[in-house]
C-alpha cells in the first residue's frame, strides 16, 4: 500500500488499516474568538482610555469596580487575560479582584479588606460569582490573610480564608514570596476547560493555582458578567487593570491521513492555532507545537 492523504471536511487523523489515532486539541487562537475591551465603571472607578481603567486612587476608603459589556457563556471553554497594576507602596492596600457573577448579583462589594468582593452586614458581597483573589494586605480584619502578597480563588463573595467558600489558595502571587505592589504590571491569566471544569489561574504566565471549578452550577446559569474590584482602607495603593480580553477556547480536529506501517506523516496547524497540545501521544515526535510527525509503529 502506497502513502493515501485522505481530506474530509478539513478535519484529519492518522489511520492504518483498523488503527485509528484521533488528535484532538484545545486551542487558544491569536485573535480573541469574543472580547470587551470597554466597560462601565462603579463608584471611584475611572474609565483611562486606551483600555484601562482605574479602580481606585492611592487613597483611604476607596472602591470600585469595572464590568466590561455583554455577557459570556461560562458553559464554553475560555481564557481572561489582564494587565493588573497594584501600587507602589509595600504597606499599602488592600488588592484587586477577577470577577464572574450572574447577572442579578450586586455590582460591588464592600470596601478595605473586603476588596470592593465581599459583604458585611451593611453592603452586600458580590453573590453568586466565582472569583480570583489578588490581595497586598494582611488585614487586621479576620480573613486569615497570610504575610506575603497572594492569590486565591473565592465564591460568592467570600473572602475568608478559612471559609469553605475558599475554593483554592492562598498561594503566594509570586514564587519567591516576593511584593507585587512594586509599580509593575503584571499579566493575569484565567483559563477555564468546560469539560473538565478546571480553573487555572497564572500570574505573569506562571501557574499559580488550578482547580475544579462548576462555574455554570455555582452561578445557576450559563450567562456572566465578568469584571475587577478592588478597594482601599485606611492604607491604600492606586489599583488599575488594561488591555483585559475574554476569548472563547475552540476545539480543534487534528489533520486525516492514512499510512503504512512503518512510516511517518507531518501534521501541521495553521499559526491560529496558538500552543496546541496533541493528544495521545502514540507515536508523535512532540505534544506541542503547530507541526509534528506523527510514525506508525509495525505494532501499532
Amino acid at each position: 500500500m502506497g502513502n493515501r492523504i485522505q481530506p474530509l471536511r478539513s478535519q484529519w487523523t492518522i489511520w492504518p488499516l483498523a488503527w485509528f489515532l484521533a488528535l484532538l486539541l484545545l486551542v487558544w487562537p491569536n485573535e480573541p474568538v469574543s472580547a470587551q475591551a470597554l466597560g462601565v465603571t462603579y463608584q471611584n472607578a475611572t474609565n483611562l482610555g486606551g483600555g484601562c481603567y482605574r479602580l481606585t486612587n492611592a487613597s483611604s476608603g476607596q472602591r470600585g469596580a469595572v464590568w466590561y459589556f455583554g455577557t459570556v457563556d461560562v458553559s464554553q471553554s475560555w481564557e481572561m487575560t489582564a494587565d493588573v497594576y497594584l501600587g507602589t507602596n509595600d504597606s499599602g492596600a488592600d488588592g484587586m479582584v477577577f470577577v464572574l457573577r450572574d447577572l442579578g448579583a450586586p455590582t460591588l462589594g464592600g470596601g478595605g479588606g473586603l476588596m470592593g468582593y465581599g459583604g458585611t452586614g451593611f453592603t452586600a458581597g458580590i453573590e453568586p460569582s466565582v472569583a480570583v483573589q489578588m490581595d497586598t494586605y494582611q488585614g487586621l480584619a479576620n480573613h486569615a490573610d497570610p504575610n506575603y502578597d497572594h492569590l486565591a480563588i473565592f465564591r460568592d463573595g467570600v473572602v475568608d480564608h478559612n471559609d469553605p467558600e475558599e475554593l483554592a489558595g492562598p498561594v503566594p502571587a509570586l514564587t519567591t514570596f516576593g511584593n507585587i505592589e512594586n509599580g509593575q504590571e503584571y499579566q493575569l491569566r484565567v483559563t477555564y476547560n468546560a469539560t473538565s471544569n478546571l480553573m487555572t489561574v497564572y500570574w505573569d504566565c506562571v501557574e499559580r493555582l488550578s482547580e475544579t471549578v462548576d462555574i455554570e452550577d455555582i452561578l445557576g446559569s450559563s450567562t456572566a458578567k465578568w469584571g475587577f474590584t478592588a478597594a482601599t482602607g485606611w492604607s491604600n495603593n492606586l489599583h488599575r487593570v488594561c488591555n483585559a480580553n475574554w476569548t472563547v477556547v475552540e476545539d480543534v480536529v487534528a489533520p486525516e491521513a492514512s499510512i503504512c506501517s512503518g512510516e511517518s506523516v507531518a501534521l501541521t496547524l495553521s499559526d491560529y492555532a496558538l500552543n496546541p497540545t496533541w493528544s495521545p501521544d502514540i507515536g508523535l515526535s512532540s505534544t506541542s507545537g503547530n507541526s509534528v510527525t506523527a510514525t506508525l509503529d509495525e505494532s501499532q
